[in-house]
């Protein structure tokens, strides 16, 4: 017999979707998209089994992700602030040493 180490109920909706306990998501870090194998053993349990992901697949996957993505994640005003920074930090060190730091 195996010993076990988390127990808990679920309730099996009317599409058979259940939830993971927000725990065990938690410990085993399942996130919305992750494969689970399903399996049942010779004793009639089911069993959940996370898949481990190749690292390359998964690089492969998220990088498809990004490349169909089309929200804009660094705009103009961005741009605009970051020059602005980048001058004051350039003054201030003139202003510090007495020379232009580039």
């Amino acid at each position: 017999m195996q010993k076990i180490i988390f127990e808990d109920m679920v309730k099996v909706m009317e599409r058979g979707q259940v939830t993971i306990p927000f725990k065990l998501r938690e410990i085993f870090n399942l996130r919305k998209g992750f494969r689970l194998w399903i399996r049942v053993d010779q004793n009639q349990n089911i069993v959940l089994e996370p898949i481990k992901e190749n690292k390359a697949e998964e690089l492969s996957m998220w990088l498809q992700k990004m490349t169909n993505d089309k929200k804009q994640y660094f705009t103009d005003f961005d741009e605009k602030n970051l020059r602005q920074m980048r001058e004051k930090s350039r003054n201030k060190l003139l202003q510090l040493y007495g020379k232009n730091p580039s």
